[in-house]
């Protein structure tokens, strides 16, 4: 039975102990379009680990993370941890300019940003030694280069259990769940807060 403030982390808990065998995730691989599935206990684990992945750098709870990556596993993962380190992941469009995603990381004031490539880290890297924004680190999904400014992604794989997964349990529905930006037509994005209940 969940309880009356029920947020994503109390479903996913649900899901993996009522259902831990049903798919809840599926995706086809680049490259050779085979289909991979996650079930629900799998993802659970999973979001275990990148939660305490997530948090071994420094990520708390309130701290504003931003994910620019397409509709791919690792987004729907990221998104998911990030919660439930008590963390607010802030989705950054793909095709967003330069300059709207400078507007975003200050406006935000997120020391960290989850990109899918080289590309589009590119409209990135500039920001990691501006003085007026606090991004401090640059996490790359696939293809990290460090002597662009970028960590790889992987890091965040083999994190043992710990105390970041279960941060979610002290947090309700008043509590700061993501901020969406406006595609910045016209003007800069701005960011709607959206709240856990």
């Amino acid at each position: 039975m969940l309880p009356a403030d029920a947020t994503l982390p109390h479903l996913l808990e649900r899901n993996a102990a009522d259902r831990p065998e049903a798919p809840a995730l599926a995706w086809r691989e680049p490259g050779t379009g085979e289909w991979s599935t996650l079930t629900w206990s799998l993802v659970r684990d999973r979001i275990t680990e990148l939660a305490e992945g997530y948090a071994a750098p420094g990520v708390r709870p309130g701290d504003h993370v931003l994910l620019m990556m397409a509709n791919r596993p690792e987004h729907w993962l990221s998104d998911l941890a990030l919660v439930h380190t008590g963390a607010v992941p802030t989705t950054v469009y793909g095709t967003s300019a330069p300059e709207q995603v400078a507007h975003i990381a200050r406006h935000s004031r997120a020391r960290l940003a989850v990109v899918e490539n080289p590309d589009l880290a590119a409209a990135w890297e500039g920001l990691l030694g501006d003085p007026g924004t606090p991004l401090g680190a640059l996490m790359v999904v696939d293809g990290a280069e460090p002597a662009r400014g970028h960590t790889d992604y992987a890091i965040l794989r083999g994190a043992p259990g710990g105390p970041a997964a279960e941060r979610w349990r002290g947090r309700g529905p008043g509590d700061l769940f993501t901020v969406v930006h406006t595609s910045g037509t016209p003007g800069d994005p701005k960011g709607e807060e959206l709240y856990r209940d």
